[in-house]
């Protein structure tokens, strides 16, 4: 296979513990409520509405969980490691979803201590969006597909699917759809390593902004939602200028928040394990490529933009480096392109869904 790394850019619903005796306060629930086993020690919740919520065994403990900086991410949904969690859907899909507000961001990154091909420019988002907390594990992908493809199956099944290629990473998209009976936002035929798939009647282009579907993030939405309103070049603070491509000795920033090339052991690990950014969105940077929707563009220019989203080509768009990559490739504005029919071991995704 063929994958081409192009660097650039130097680069919660609000729980919060109040102790035992904890307060609830204009909590309104709607529609179907249904709690077995409930235990909650020190919770307090200002201003939760929920409509069919469903819960059996939950139990928490001095939960506390706040709102995101910047822009709001304004959703947080635990899971435990399956959450049973409804809100009117027909289905529950696997994993820890954060909702994340609309927006405006400046995307890409200045020329300085790194070389770049995304210029630093303005991007506004009109649609708040869902995004998962985490890459999508191999056994969620065995869980909602039948089949793991991973190259690395002895990481376990916490650790990042890979070895999909673009069209299975959208089919599992579209299957989680399915699962929740929400229209598909792609159209697929075939199936396994075999499938193939294009945007369906109606959201080709910025239309896709406006699935209800689940789908792959396109490239400014998962540099909007890793960077959680920060404009450094790590989403934890700057990078090391004299490391960018260094392989032997740590980038401390770049250490915290993810794995790659110097801290790995050059092997995936279970995802998770590296402190999250301030939305709650684990290894955006480091561990395995993440496929996006958009086709290639090689040079981003400074012009503003409104939901940008680039036509779909034989190259689709990656981000946020691997456990094999320098640090340089885990900023904020790395981008990479690769093949969309061909997999790789380091190469898994995470899905989003349009909220409005």
């Amino acid at each position: 296979m063929v994958l081409l790394v192009v660097t650039s850019g130097c680069a919660r619903v609000g729980f919060d513990a109040a102790g035992d005796g904890g307060s609830v306060n204009d909590v309104s629930v709607d529609d179907g409520l249904k709690v077995d086993g409930l235990k909650v020690d020190g919770l307090k919740v200002d201003g939760l509405k929920v409509d069919g919520l469903k819960v059996d065994g939950l139990k928490v403990d001095g939960l506390k969980d706040g709102p995101a900086d910047g822009p709001e991410a304004d959703l947080k949904l635990a899971d435990g490691p399956e959450a049973d969690l409804k809100s009117g859907d027909s289905g529950v899909v696997p994993g820890t979803w954060i909702a994340i507000s609309k927006g405006t961001f400046l995307m890409g990154a200045p020329n300085d201590n790194c070389p770049v091909n995304s210029y630093e420019h303005q991007v506004t988002l009109t649609h708040s969006f869902e995004m998962q907390s985490t890459e999508v594990t191999g056994g969620q992908f065995l869980a909602v597909m039948g089949y793991d493809p991973s190259f690395d199956k002895t990481c376990g099944g916490d650790c990042p699917v890979e070895w999909v290629t673009w069209h299975e990473a959208v089919a599992y998209c579209n299957t989680l759809s399915g699962t929740r009976g929400l229209p598909a936002c792609y159209s697929c035929n075939n199936s396994g390593s075999d499938v193939r798939c294009q945007e369906a009647t109606g959201y080709t282009g910025q239309e896709l902004y406006s699935c209800p579907g689940y789908r792959l993030p396109t490239d400014a939405e998962w540099e909007y939602a890793y960077r959680a309103g920060t404009t450094t070049p790590y989403y934890n603070g700057v990078n090391d200028p004299t490391k960018c491509n260094e392989c032997l000795t740590i980038d401390a920033n770049a250490d915290v928040i993810g794995w790659y090339c110097a801290n790995s052991g050059a092997v995936k690990h279970q995802v998770q394990q590296k402190q999250a950014n301030s939305w709650g969105l684990y290894d955006m940077a480091g561990n395995v490529y993440e496929w996006c929707h958009d086709g290639w563009s090689n040079l981003l220019d400074t012009a503003a933009k409104t939901n940008p989203i680039a036509l779909g080509n034989a190259n689709r768009v990656i981000r946020g480096g691997n456990f094999r990559d320098p640090p340089s490739i885990m900023r904020a504005a790395a981008r990479g392109l690769a093949g969309a029919t061909l997999p790789s071991h380091v190469l898994g995704f995470r899905c989003t869904r349009s909220l409005d």
